[in-house]
């Protein structure tokens, strides 16, 4: 790994999300489910959707605000707030944390955008030991998530992928409430052989909506 994330897969504009605290973890996902809750609500159609959602991930720790006209009728509990997402998108911001605080390891993710988006879908893309994934499986599948393998950059790396953020929303809460389970596990130590079947249920097909 260096600053631009995990080497040799060519991911642009990403940063090292690894062994996140705990309490960051749960502030970034609370601060993610109150400012989606506050997107869908202020949005009466996926174009006005996507503007608020860029808006919202423009907001950083200190409570500054890139685009005051678009967000101004934001709750001051949002504003106010010392989390925020961490220049990573709404709806995947909350997984990729909590992810990394359980153990795994985030590499690349996406809300999936109206246009010059890199994904059709939302989707976190990660490395984990067998015993994590094993772990994780049952709760993808509860939450209406899909989970599969994505060899497509020379490395294999799991992928989860959800029909929208709705469902990212919800798998990262039920692992985040199970967190005890995933960090008894011990820590990765040895190089992990490909799982022989991580593929669960997949969400229906078809292009996603946003909220």
């Amino acid at each position: 790994m260096d600053e631009e994330g995990y080497a040799g897969l060519y991911f642009r504009d990403v940063r090292v999300i690894t062994g996140t605290p705990v309490a960051d973890a749960r502030g970034v996902m609370l601060w993610e489910q109150k400012a989606a809750a506050w997107v869908a609500n202020h949005s009466a159609n996926e174009a006005e959707f996507e503007e608020l959602a860029k808006a919202a991930e423009g907001i950083d720790a200190d409570g500054e605000i890139e685009d005051l006209e678009a967000l101004a009728d934001l709750p001051a509990t949002l504003a106010e707030d010392q989390h925020c997402l961490w220049g990573l998108d709404l709806g995947v911001s909350g997984l990729s944390h909590v992810l990394s605080a359980l153990g795994f390891y985030p590499v690349a993710s996406c809300r999936s955008h109206l246009a010059h988006s890199w994904s059709p879908e939302p989707v976190v893309l990660f490395a984990s030991d067998e015993d994590r994934l094993r772990l994780l499986q049952p709760f993808i599948a509860e939450s209406g998530c899909g989970l599969g393998l994505d060899s497509s950059r020379g490395h294999t790396l799991v992928v989860v992928y959800a029909p929208s953020i709705v469902e990212m929303l919800a798998l990262t809460a039920s692992i985040f409430d199970a967190r005890a389970s995933f960090r008894s596990l011990p820590k990765t130590a040895r190089k992990q052989s490909q799982p022989d079947e991580v593929v669960v249920a997949a969400p229906e097909e078809g292009r996603p909506t946003l909220f």
